[in-house]
């Protein structure tokens, strides 16, 4: 039988270098697995940060695992993603709190909950693990004084394993009407798709299109239809998003699987009453780790 680890809250080094116009830094050891970092941001008083206040000083997070980017997000839309998966149990954010995923606490059981997790013990070669970095751009430093840094993990040394990865992807469009965005990255059969998260910093998405090699998942699906379908899969639609998640279920097989994908393609529809989109970004949330189907 398996030995079962206790997860534990543990609190590491803080991140060091806060000044306006800083990449912050800090090291989160590496050994352990990680279900999930948390930033705790405060002023030089000892008092949490509002939302408000940690998006007036915090932009673009980054982690990195041995060099390699594995979380790419700014505050705004970790913030954004903790509401859309848990917006009626916390009703939005916690003062202060920044929280990383590396699992879905939404699954139903523990047993589903353990299978997603970030190992740092080995990596995919059998090699152990060197470092584990957070970033942090400080954009200014109106309240924020200190960050702490804070994971939920065990003692357990697996290798990497599969875990949630968030990656940001950025995008430019000048018109309104269709877009097409067949950039997003395939990776091959180790990593399957999440959800898709568009911003939609000026403009506003009317209809979707998702089309995996000749099949259409989502075919010229309307905003208010998604709606529906988010509502049912217990989502909280955030301002300023639209969504395509793949997860009918809150399940560790709830996903997009890319193996023997070879074309994958997204067509947006901007309203044009609304205007052009501009700069936007697409995040990927993203499950990586997965093995090869034979």
């Amino acid at each position: 039988m398996a030995k079962e680890y206790l997860k534990e809250i543990k609190k590491h080094a803080n991140i060091t270098g806060i000044a306006a116009g800083n990449i912050a830094t800090g090291q989160v050891a590496v050994g352990r697995t990680y279900y999930g970092l948390y930033l705790r941001c405060l002023t030089a008083a000892g008092v949490e940060l509002t939302r408000a206040q940690i998006l007036a000083d915090i932009s673009d997070i980054i982690v990195r695992l041995d060099g390699e980017q594995i979380i790419v997000a700014d505050a705004t839309f970790l913030l954004d993603l903790q509401k859309y998966y848990g917006d009626s149990d916390v009703a939005g954010n916690v003062d202060g709190i920044i929280p990383i995923p590396f699992t879905r606490r939404t699954l139903p059981s523990n047993l589903e909950r353990m299978v997603l997790a970030l190992g740092t013990a080995f990596n995919k070669e059998g090699n152990p693990v060197k470092s584990l970095e957070i970033s942090v751009k400080v954009i200014g430093v109106a309240q924020l004084a200190t960050i702490e840094v804070y994971s939920l993990s065990t003692e357990e040394k697996r290798k990497i394993g599969r875990h949630i990865r968030i990656k940001k992807f950025a995008q430019s469009f000048a018109t309104t009407g269709e877009q097409e965005v067949n950039s997003l990255p395939l990776e091959g059969s180790s990593i399957g798709y999440l959800a898709l998260h568009f911003t939609e910093s000026a403009g506003q998405i009317d209809q979707l299109n998702v089309k995996v090699n000749s099949v259409d998942l989502y075919d010229e699906v309307p905003t208010n239809l998604q709606k529906v379908f988010l509502a049912d899969r217990k989502r909280t639609k955030q301002a300023g998003y639209a969504y395509a998640d793949f997860g009918e279920k809150d399940t560790v097989n709830s996903l997009l699987p890319m193996q023997n994908v070879q074309d994958f393609r997204v067509n947006l529809v901007w309203n044009p009453a609304a205007g052009a989109p501009g700069n936007y970004a697409i995040y990927a949330e993203q499950i990586h780790g997965l093995e090869a189907v034979a």
